[in-house]
């Protein structure tokens, strides 16, 4: 019992850095002795092992298989997994009132993630009748016993009265408890509520702190914000062309178009990083390829002033033209300048 426990904690990030591939490992280092003890932690390990492909190959109907003997042995765990496999039909044919049966039965033994899922499935009506006010008293349940996507949830109810009445101190309170306890998105609403002075009393190094938790944890709304906020001049907050161009690099990471547009026009003007123009060239042409107005204006500005690159008036012109064919009006105004000066 002690070894699947270790596992289990390891797994699920339990008392220590959640790492799925070492509970796994170390699941596989005692999985013959461990499945002889009948304990349904194994099962429902193994199953998760099979559902997310972790040091065994990927197959949801094994998945089912270990989630099922684990819910036999009335495993909270097992129960909860196993219903959510019925209501998103993975390795057994969908049937969310199965799903929310198992779900149930989950929630009855204190697993604050299953009073969670069976408080959004009476919220929604699936695989069950429709009861909002069960629904919410289960959220309130799970957010008291400390999970965060709960709490996110009652914050954003109480904060804009949906499904009860406004109470925006209330909200506040359940916000910061789930940003907290590490919601991303609650530290990341946190970040903007004290940086405006919306719901609270403005405080620029408090919505700082939160925005900063937020995009390193990965929140690309977070990344953008913060680098906007270094990247141009604004009352509340010194300029940091660095700062800025390291969140704009993990906005861009993330596939955030514009992101990657100023991040080449970053690397031309060597703002915050050092000038490299065959790095801006590259991301800029790739942008343009995409008929990104911006990326050609950027191109056409590189050519004109000669940034980091020998001045070229015709590919000026032949860039600042498609961005302005694209709807740029600066670039309209800049092609026909260079148009005036010949």
């Amino acid at each position: 019992m002690s070894k699947a426990f270790a596992a289990y904690m390891q797994f699920v990030g339990k008392g220590t850095p959640k790492d799925k591939k070492k509970g796994a490992i170390l699941f596989t280092r005692y999985k013959k002795v461990l499945q002889m003890t009948q304990d349904p932690f194994v099962d429902w390990l193994m199953g998760m092992m099979y559902l997310e492909g972790i040091d065994v190959p990927k197959d949801d109907v094994k998945a089912v298989e270990q989630f099922s003997k684990a819910a036999e042995k009335d495993n909270s765990l097992g129960l909860f997994h196993l219903g959510l496999m019925y209501n998103e039909g993975k390795g057994v044919e969908k049937d969310p009132v199965k799903g929310f049966g198992y779900i149930e039965k989950a929630a009855e033994k204190n697993l604050m993630e299953a009073i969670y899922e069976e408080a959004m499935m009476l919220q929604s009506g699936k695989g069950t009748e429709k009861d909002k006010a069960k629904a919410f008293e289960l959220i309130q349940k799970a957010a008291s016993g400390g999970l965060p996507e709960a709490q996110f949830d009652l914050a954003w109810k109480c904060l804009f009265g949906d499904d009860v009445q406004q109470d925006i101190g209330t909200g506040i309170k359940w916000m910061e408890r789930a940003a907290e306890n590490g919601h991303m998105f609650a530290q990341f609403n946190l970040g903007e509520f004290y940086g405006a002075g919306n719901y609270v009393s403005k405080d620029v190094d408090k919505g700082l702190k939160w925005m900063i938790l937020a995009g390193e944890q990965g929140c690309l709304e977070a990344q953008i914000d913060l680098a906007d906020l270094y990247l141009y001049e604004n009352e509340d907050i010194k300029r940091d062309p660095e700062k800025a161009f390291y969140w704009m690099s993990r906005a861009a990471k993330q596939g955030d178009s514009d992101s990657l547009t100023t991040l080449g026009r970053m690397y031309s003007l060597g703002q915050g990083v050092k000038q490299n123009a065959d790095k801006a060239k590259e991301i800029l042409t790739k942008r343009a390829e995409a008929n990104d107005e911006l990326a050609e204006f950027y191109l056409g500005e590189m050519y004109e002033q000669g940034l980091g690159i020998r001045k070229d008036k015709d590919l000026a012109k032949e860039w600042y033209k498609r961005a302005a064919d694209h709807g740029h009006s600066d670039a309209k105004l800049r092609y026909a300048v260079l148009v005036n000066r010949e």
